[in-house]
């Protein structure tokens, strides 16, 4: 993909080329793939989940499949302020941004190709070959996603076909609750992960295992209602929390600060 971008970059007279790929909800979007001619500095990085509506004339425009084409930065129209600051902000010259559209006929993101080293006027057959080149960019990706997805599969009728093993040859209650653990938080790509569990006659969830990272907050029993694990065991429903920190229902007693 990157040698893909390169080459059509070099073709039209551009030194940066990126895709874009969209989040199926369609509540974020990242770079994943960059390239950079010499004199030209990398902002894959800095655009990772970036929310929808950072950039909205852009981002509407491209889901409309429609191809956004500008000489200078004076081209932008006056709702693509934010747009524009960032093009100065980053030395983009010249833009050309066209959409990855996927095989069920969405968009799934963008190629983009920029000039830094000076101002160019694009032809209509720039466009023409960034589109063939996004098609193909799109299907590679489309292809990987399938493929990652049977991997992932794959992986989780392991796991289920070993965690049956265990509960059939484990007998000690922690020592298999351990072994769970450790395959959850494999198939999860997790840092760490814990289990809780209700004595009998108590009010409170007991830490019995953790693994990673969560071994730190293993300390701490918790009610109902109490931090995340509180909440779920008096629902009795699962619960994701995008950012633990500045969640308002953090266990007071829990110091998780690189806690996501």
């Amino acid at each position: 993909v990157v040698e893909a971008l390169g080459g059509i970059a070099g073709f039209v007279g551009a030194d940066h080329a990126y895709v874009l790929t969209f989040a199926p909800d369609r509540t974020t979007w990242s770079a994943t793939h960059e390239w950079c001619g010499p004199n030209v500095n990398g902002e894959a990085g800095r655009y990772q989940r970036i929310p929808f509506g950072t950039l909205r004339w852009s981002e509407s425009r491209l889901l409309a499949d429609e191809v956004i084409l500008l000489n200078s930065p004076d081209d932008y129209p006056a709702e693509a302020g934010e747009e524009r600051r960032k093009s100065l902000r980053e030395g983009e010259l010249s833009v050309i941004s066209v959409p990855v559209r996927s095989s069920a006929g969405g968009v799934a993101g963008c190629v983009g190709v920029d000039s830094h080293s000076g101002a160019v006027t694009w032809r209509p057959e720039d466009v023409v070959r960034l589109r063939m080149v996004a098609d193909v960019i799109g299907s590679i990706l489309e292809r990987k996603s399938a493929e990652e997805a049977l991997r992932r599969h794959n992986e989780f009728l392991r796991t289920l076909q070993e965690i049956t093993l265990d509960l059939v040859s484990q007998r000690d209650v922690e020592h298999l609750l351990g072994s769970i653990l450790e395959r959850a938080v494999r198939l999860a790509g997790a840092s760490g992960g814990f289990v809780d569990l209700a004595e009998p006659g108590q009010k409170r969830l007991v830490p019995t295992v953790a693994s990673g990272v969560m071994t730190q907050v293993a300390r701490f029993s918790v009610s109902p209602r109490e931090g995340l694990t509180g909440r779920v065991w008096e629902t009795g429903r699962p619960l994701t929390v995008a950012d633990y920190d500045s969640w308002p229902g953090e266990h007071p007693g829990r110091i998780v600060a690189w806690l996501r």
